[in-house]
């Protein structure tokens, strides 16, 4: 007889029989029970790492394109975070290295100035409120002065003209010319000013104890805070840029008889306007101070948000004073927004509360954002160098209203500034 292979069997020759089955079973289990000879009976038994619960895997976020891609953390070096940013303490180098090439320009100055006049305070032909040179000497030294950097028609190409000296204390000693009150021995090889360079040379000149003083508190304090958080590299180039771009836009406006110098640009754009876009980019405060780290105290945060603010309405407003350049603050600032755009980690608006993905729509919108500030300072710089290199001193014809930028029209202070010569 046929058996289906479906029927049941109980049979004690057949292999598969239940009942030879289930002997299978128990017999397995016994072997499994038995101690290894060669171990004690009271060893413990191997244990298998747990099976992950599937409820528990399936709660991990699924990785997508706009996932912020640091999946592990990743240890930089000291010279990383010196040149690229994310130290806590440390020497902020550039910092240090700039404070002192202005000190020991600062110096020369007044070495210049003892040797020229036996003081160095300008007392005479008039009082210099921030306490050092002249202006003569500032202009000798290397600050920005435009007839020492372009042609001004009837007065640099007049040779009958006669100008103070740098060692002047009265208007009765201008009988020097052009090219030695300009000094630095190059520029004049044919007669024609050139000394073009004074658009940077000017950022490491100060007018005096108090402009230095202050310069360099502000520098110090603050700068070497930002210097450690968004590193020496980037720094420098926002500090050197908004130098030039405040510069360059006082160059075109300034009027050609007011010598002009000072880090103020390079300030307002490397520390106050970097410091503005860093507490707006993190929403925190924590490149303040280490022990800051974290939110923070939000009063704290809105107190040092609403007082930079302030600080920067303050320096614009007082740039309105006479004998100060606020096309140096303006240009200064605007490049440091505009780079610190470009140049700065995207801020946290950009993602999610997890500080990780990325809002698809804002993510992109920045990136416009950032090309379009680079856009606008290229062409900031090539519009000023070209409009300065084509109408030198009457540049500012191109903007007749923007001298109220620099002045208000009370007592005479916006034709401050104009050129006075003598003829021989």
């Amino acid at each position: 007889m046929v058996r289906s292979p479906f029927d049941v069997s109980d049979d004690e020759d057949d292999p598969f029989s239940d009942r030879n089955y289930s002997r299978l079973v128990n017999r397995t289990e016994e072997v499994k029970n038995v101690p290894d000879p060669g171990h004690s009976s009271h060893a413990p038994s191997k244990t298998y790492a747990p099976v992950f619960n599937v409820n528990e895997v399936a709660k991990e976020p699924a990785y997508n394109s706009t996932t912020k891609a640091i999946p592990e953390t990743r240890q930089h070096g000291a010279l990383y975070k010196t040149l690229f940013g994310g130290r806590e303490r440390g020497w902020p180098y550039f910092t240090y290295f700039v404070s002192l090439i202005q000190i020991a320009v600062f110096i020369y100055e007044l070495v210049k100035m003892g040797i020229y006049t036996k003081t160095v305070f300008q007392t005479k032909p008039y009082f210099n409120p921030m306490l050092g040179p002249s202006s003569y000497v500032q202009i000798n030294v290397g600050a920005r002065y435009l007839p020492c950097m372009t042609v001004i028609t009837g007065y640099t190409d007049n040779t009958q003209l006669e100008w103070p000296c740098p060692n002047s204390t009265s208007t009765s000693t201008d009988v020097c010319s052009l090219e030695e009150l300009c000094g630095m021995g190059v520029g004049f090889s044919d007669g024609t000013p050139r000394q073009w360079w004074r658009l940077f040379t000017s950022i490491f000149i100060h007018a005096g104890f108090i402009h230095i003083i202050f310069n360099l508190l502000l520098q110090v304090a603050l700068g070497s805070k930002v210097e450690r958080y968004i590193g020496l590299l980037r720094f420098a180039f926002i500090y050197l840029a908004a130098g030039m771009g405040g510069s360059i836009l006082g160059a075109n406006f300034l009027p050609a008889g007011m010598a002009s110098s000072g880090a103020s640009g390079a300030l307002c754009g490397a520390c106050i306007a970097m410091n503005l876009i860093l507490l707006i980019y993190n929403n925190n405060i924590d490149h303040y101070d280490p022990r800051l780290k974290g939110r923070g105290s939000r009063k704290l945060f809105v107190m040092m948000l609403i007082g930079s603010v302030v600080e920067v309405i303050v320096i614009f407003v007082l740039g309105l004073l006479p004998g100060i350049d606020n096309f140096a603050h303006i240009g200064g600032f605007v490049i440091g927004i505009a780079l610190g755009t470009v140049l700065l980690d995207s801020p946290s608006f950009v993602y999610e509360e997890d500080g990780q993905t990325r809002k698809p729509a804002v993510f992109f919108t920045w990136i416009f954002v950032r090309i379009a500030c680079l856009a606008l300072t290229i062409a900031y710089f090539a519009l000023l160098a070209k409009n300065f290199a084509d109408k030198g001193a009457e540049a500012s014809d191109s903007c007749k209203w923007c001298k109220y930028i620099n002045c208000l029209p009370v007592n005479g202070w916006c034709e401050l500034g104009d050129l006075s010569t003598t003829s021989s």
